[in-house]
């Protein structure tokens, strides 16, 4: 796929190749998720 392409069916793409502030809202914000780890698990881990 080219730039060209991704650009028309993505017209963001443009503004972020400009460097335009751009908001992308996450739809999936808030949500949980399966993950094999928990905020626990994070935690424990020694700082690095």
């Amino acid at each position: 796929m080219n730039l060209e392409s991704l650009i028309t069916d993505y017209p963001q793409i443009q503004d972020l190749i400009t460097a335009k502030p751009t908001f992308w809202r996450n739809p999936d914000y808030n949500q949980t998720a399966d993950l094999p780890f928990s905020k626990a698990d994070i935690l424990e881990l020694p700082p690095v």
